[in-house]
């Protein structure tokens, strides 16, 4: 039989976080996402104009928005996190370029604030 200890044998130590010193952190991840076209490279008409769907998905904002040839670009669409497709007319040309933008709490239309980007081709 072992004898039960009856005190403690090694001195106390000091606390490793003293309570006056903690604060509370959160560790957020930067947004993520992809966007894709779906025809990509496309069939322009006769104008060199097509069409397709443009298709993204957005994670860890709470709204995102579809810009067209730059980021603070005519909009085609504006949605919050997840997977959403959009049709576009027969107006895409060669070299079109969709942006994915985190809009998230106001954040402005800029290249810091592009999640994704997606440029079409003709055939």
């Amino acid at each position: 039989p072992m004898p039960k200890q009856a005190h403690n044998i090694l001195p106390t130590a000091a606390s490793v976080f003293p309570t006056d010193n903690l604060e509370a952190l959160s560790v957020k991840p930067p947004p993520t996402g992809l966007i894709t076209a779906e025809s990509n490279p496309f069939r322009p008409d006769s104008e060199g104009l097509g069409q397709t769907t443009v298709s993204w998905l957005a994670h860890g904002t709470s709204k995102v928005e579809v810009r067209v040839n730059a980021p603070d670009g005519p909009l085609l669409a504006r949605h919050g996190p997840g997977r959403y497709p959009q049709p576009t007319g027969q107006w895409v040309r060669d070299g079109t370029t969709f942006y994915l933008q985190n809009v998230s709490k106001g954040l402005p239309l800029t290249a810091e604030n592009t999640i994704a980007t997606v440029t079409l081709r003709s055939m």
